[in-house]
C-alpha cells in the first residue's frame, strides 16, 4: 500500500479530507500543513461596495469561497442572482454546497488560472469579479476585476525532517516553495498538482524524481496518477 504526503495550507477539514481519501483510494495518507490562510477583510470590504456592478463573481478556489461566504453570511447579501466561475469541479461544488445553488457554474477545461483566462475571453459582454488568493496568476482581462481575498503565509520556520514516503504530492508552486525551505522528506518520487507548480518544483529536485503532473490539477487526479505507475 502506497504512503503518500500530502501538502496543503491549514485546514480543519484536513482530517476528514486524509479519511475520505484513504478509504477512496486504498492508500495511506498523511496531510502536511505547510502555510496558512490570512484573510484581508480590507480587500473583502473593496469588493462589497462594488459587487453589485457584475454579473458574475469567480473564485479560483475552495479556500476563496469559504471566505467569501463566512465575510458575507451574516450581512443579508444574496448572491442568487448571480452567475458564477470556478477553477475546478472541487472549487464549484463547494458554490453550490455553501450557497445552496443549483444553477450552472462557468468552468474551464484545465483548472488553472490561464485556462480560465481563454475561458473568460469568450464572456466579453459580462462583467465579472474574480476574488481570489494574492499568490494566483491574474486573468488580465478587460471585462475582469480581481480581488485578492487571502493570501498565504509560511506555517514553520527552520527545517523538520517528515521521514520516508513513497510519492509527495505538492498542491501550489508558492507551497512547494515554502516545504523545501523548511522540510526535509525521503519520497521515490514528487508529484506536482499542475504546470506551475512543475516549473518551481525543478528547482529543488532532478527531473527523474518528478511523475508528471495529472490532466486535472487536482490531488485526486494525482492519486490517480500514482496509481496509474
Amino acid at each position: 500500500m502506497y504512503r503518500i504526503l500530502i501538502t496543503r495550507p491549514q485546514s480543519e477539514e484536513n482530517k476528514e479530507l486524509k479519511k475520505i481519501l484513504e478509504k477512496e483510494y486504498d492508500v495511506l495518507i498523511d496531510i502536511v500543513e505547510v502555510v496558512r490562510i490570512q484573510v484581508l477583510y480590507d480587500n473583502l470590504n473593496s469588493a462589497m461596495e462594488i459587487i453589485d456592478k457584475f454579473d458574475y463573481i469567480g473564485f479560483t478556489s475552495q479556500n476563496g469561497v469559504k471566505i467569501f461566504f463566512d465575510f458575507i453570511k451574516d450581512r443579508n447579501f444574496f448572491v442568487r442572482d448571480k452567475g458564477f466561475v470556478a477553477i475546478g469541479s472541487m472549487t464549484a461544488k463547494k458554490i453550490k454546497e455553501l450557497f445552496g445553488i443549483q444553477k450552472e457554474i462557468i468552468i474551464p477545461d484545465k483548472y488553472d488560472s490561464e485556462s480560465l483566462r481563454r475561458k473568460l475571453s469568450y464572456f466579453t459582454n459580462k462583467n465579472i469579479l474574480i476574488l481570489r488568493s494574492m499568490l494566483s496568476l491574474p486573468i488580465d482581462l478587460p471585462n475582469v476585476k480581481e480581488v485578492y481575498i487571502y493570501t498565504l503565509v509560511p506555517v514553520c520556520s527552520g527545517e523538520k525532517n517528515l521521514g520516508s514516503y513513497d510519492y509527495v504530492v505538492l498542491t501550489s508552486s508558492f507551497i512547494t516553495k515554502v516545504f523545501f525551505e523548511n522540510f526535509v522528506v525521503d519520497t521515490k518520487f514528487f508529484v506536482p498538482i499542475g504546470p506551475t507548480t512543475y516549473n518551481v518544483l525543478v528547482k529543488y529536485v532532478e527531473k527523474s524524481k518528478i511523475l508528471n503532473f495529472p490532466d486535472n490539477y487536482t490531488i485526486r487526479n494525482a492519486i490517480e496518477r500514482i496509481r496509474s505507475v
